[in-house]
């Protein structure tokens, strides 16, 4: 998926273009994507992630990988191979994986993540179904790989999207993924929360569901706290970066 922070060497990323959608709409050729694709990580990264004494990888990937993308898109899709040649290199060199769908259909925001920037972006273009069915493919396709132990049903969903709406496709999310091959005994489903202040709602949604006792074992809700990345992380001094990894790490436990 292209994006800022994930593609950062394509010099069209730092022109203004921020997303897969707008360097496609710009006129960006599909045998560049598609050399990107086969050039942007190699079984040495692989290799060297393991040297350095990490056991498990999280690659994320746009909807349009699994599929067709939707009539009136630019995205170049499906591109299969090029995640199943993640997954077996990271077997090879004895790495979990967490397969991420970092961009659901329609965006599970308006923020380039998800690969579109899109100012108008409401949460109804959020397809819900149609993300389903790409959990459903995804858990179906890659259920079977023994390093392949969780699924990331969306990056960071935008605030705009009620938190009731959102439980409801977290819930159907997890029954899609455990009914497609992937059991609760052997991958983690994770549910992404994003930023720290929308947890308690989130909570508050999931107790007054019944969701904490209805069998959903073996999944994580997802905070991102960021010490990069620019921003105001970019501007701390190091003692304040290690401040808040404590912080951080108190609210992790």
């Amino acid at each position: 998926l292209l994006k800022k922070g994930l593609s950062s060497e394509w010099a069209l990323l730092k022109k203004g273009l921020s997303s897969e959608w707008a360097l496609l709409k710009k006129g960006l050729s599909v045998e560049a994507l598609e050399q990107h694709r086969g050039q942007h990580f190699t079984e040495r990264d692989f290799r060297e992630i393991r040297e350095c004494g990490f056991n498990a990888v999280r690659i994320p990937f746009g909807y349009w990988v699994v599929r067709q993308p939707q009539a009136g898109e630019p995205y170049v899709g499906p591109a299969l191979e090029v995640l199943d040649q993640a997954v077996e290199w990271a077997g090879q060199y004895q790495l979990q994986v967490l397969l991420d769908l970092h961009g659901n259909p329609g965006g599970e925001s308006g923020d380039h993540p998800c690969g579109r920037a899109n100012p108008r972006w409401t949460w109804r273009n959020w397809r819900f179904e149609e993300s389903l069915e790409v959990l459903a493919e995804v858990a179906q396709r890659y259920g079977g790989y023994e390093h392949v132990t969780g699924l990331q049903v969306c990056n960071e969903p935008s605030e705009k999207v009620p938190v009731d709406t959102l439980v409801n496709f977290y819930t159907r999310a997890i029954a899609t993924i455990r009914s497609n091959g992937m059991p609760a005994s052997r991958v983690a489903v994770v549910l992404p929360i994003y930023r720290e202040h929308r947890a308690p709602e989130i909570r508050e949604a999931w107790v007054a569901g019944g969701h904490v006792h209805s069998g959903h074992d073996n999944v994580a809700f997802d905070l991102h706290f960021y010490h990069s990345l620019g921003g105001y992380a970019g501007n701390l001094a190091h003692a304040r970066h290690c401040a808040a990894t404590r912080k951080h790490g108190r609210v992790l436990a």
